[in-house]
């Protein structure tokens, strides 16, 4: 259905606004989410907006030939019923959790959107580029800042205790595992030494600081060397991160990141390693390592085998009073069990939780199958769309096991985005694929006989592979015949 360019202007500058809306969370995190006063928040009125304008858009119809929408509609209803009730005791606690759930208008929105003009789709890609060169010059200034002046840094007038850059260590791995993701795919060709320094750097510092975050990275890093062996990026960061820790092991540097008992150092390193697959010798991390587990097991137990099986305890409740867990002082405050999945489980019950798989498994079966379907057919640069979008969705759920993640807009809109790009990725693929031939477009890349490229501020990046250009209709103004063409045959 045809879009009237009113509403096609709308919507470009609706996107154009969620760029900016991505970068600002990505990198000032929970100090940008709170740019408006409570309870007017930038994400959530965005969400509204987006909604209308997805509204306005003509592409309805089109979303609902996707299966994921159904899930999604489904999900999204049983949590309201699961939530309209508790609202007159739990008031405004009620809506905040249920944003767990509402955030996944985004991906709707999203979707919608680019369905509507696949043109958006295309340029979405190329401003990945620009978002990737913002954030890592950006990052490693801004994570400066928070830790080493985060006391003095300027606070919102509205929001006590709420400095204007709060970057997370798990979401900050996220959006890395999404640029790697990036850099695989091909679309980002002049990558120089700061890019990957600072990439580096960043894991190092938040890895350090977050091992849920960095879980979530190294997820990203495997599925693309699963799926992309041969690309020198994920290969050049084992080895660089290799390199480092033996740097670190020789030198025996120990420096403490402020406001946390975490250090950049060999053992920190090492023991975080240890007690993501097993156990480590630090009291520290073993202990939130427990104290999660423990959570966990009695949200399982009070669910599949208890009486909160079919309804959950609904949205609202603050999950660490009504389980026992946090001290007395913060019980309150801890309304999700650091797993986002949980969560779900925990608030919707059984029912719930399976529209929440049945969500992400029926777009994870729908990215493999168009990843592997296009690389069979050799469609040009779709199987690294996939791939991309895959890293980047995977790493966002590791670290939603481990971190309240999907609760805030932080999370929140980063999965739900991703979410939506892969269901307008799916549907472009199937009905409009040559919208990748742009001459804009990023092309993938293949490396030189020799390995490296010539020129460039950094030798060792891939040399970009040709299109292949699409056949225009020739007009010769000749006859069928002399145009290679067989005129129609007269049967009577």
């Amino acid at each position: 259905m045809p879009i009237s360019s009113a509403n096609e202007r709308l919507g470009d500058r609706f996107l154009w606004l969620t760029s900016i809306l991505f970068i600002g969370l990505a990198l000032a995190g929970k100090g940008f989410a709170y740019l408006l006063p409570d309870p007017l928040f930038i994400t959530e009125c965005m969400m509204l907006v987006g909604i209308l304008v997805l509204l306005r858009a003509g592409a309805v119809r089109q979303l609902f030939s996707l299966p994921q929408t159904y899930i999604l509609v489904a999900l999204a209803l049983w949590s309201a019923f699961r939530t309209i009730p508790y609202i007159p005791v739990y008031k405004m606690d009620a809506i905040r959790d249920a944003f767990l759930i509402a955030y996944l208008s985004w991906a709707l929105i999203i979707a919608g959107l680019m369905i509507a003009k696949p043109e958006r789709f295309n340029t979405a890609v190329r401003w990945f580029r620009k978002f990737t060169i913002i954030f890592l010059i950006g990052c490693p200034l801004i994570w400066v800042l928070s830790r080493f002046l985060g006391g003095s840094l300027p606070q919102w007038p509205w929001a006590p205790g709420v400095p204007i850059l709060l970057p997370k260590a798990g979401d900050t791995c996220v959006i890395l595992a999404g640029i790697l993701g990036y850099w695989v795919a091909g679309f980002m060709t002049q990558i120089n030494l700061y890019y990957m320094g600072s990439l580096l750097a960043c894991l190092g510092i938040t890895g350090a600081f977050n091992r849920g975050g960095l879980l979530s990275f190294l997820t990203a890093l495997f599925l693309c060397i699963a799926c992309k062996p041969r690309s020198p990026w994920p290969w050049r960061i084992l080895f660089t991160m290799f390199f480092g820790a033996s740097l670190l092991y020789v030198s025996a540097i120990n420096i403490q990141i402020p406001g946390r008992d975490r250090f950049i150092s060999f053992d920190q390193f090492s023991q975080n390693f240890m007690s993501m697959i097993g156990a480590s010798n630090r009291n520290d991390l073993e202990a939130t390592k427990r104290w999660r587990m423990d959570w966990w097991e009695k949200i399982i137990d009070e669910t599949f085998h208890g009486p909160y099986k079919v309804m959950g305890r609904g949205y609202g409740i603050s999950l660490g009073e009504a389980h026992g867990f946090g001290s007395k002082r913060k019980e309150t405050m801890l309304r999700s069990p650091h797993n986002g999945h949980l969560n779900v489980l925990a608030r919707s019950g059984v029912p719930g939780f399976g529209l929440w798989l049945g969500a992400l498994g029926a777009w994870g079966v729908g990215m493999a199958y168009c990843f592997f379907r296009s690389r069979y057919r050799r469609d040009g640069q779709w199987p690294n769309i996939f791939l991309w979008l895959s890293a980047f969705f995977i790493a966002a759920n590791a670290n939603a096991s481990f971190d309240v993640y999907l609760e805030g807009p932080m999370g929140g809109i980063v999965l739900w985005s991703i979410y939506g790009m892969g269901m307008a990725a799916m549907w472009i693929y199937k009905n409009n694929p040559e919208v990748l031939r742009h001459p804009e477009m990023p092309v993938p890349v293949q490396a030189s006989r020799s390995g490296f490229n010539r020129f460039g501020p950094m030798r060792g990046y891939p040399v970009p592979a040709p299109l292949t250009p699409v056949p225009e209709p020739q007009e010769t103004g000749q006859p069928a015949q002399l145009a290679g063409l067989e005129p129609p045959q007269n049967r009577n």
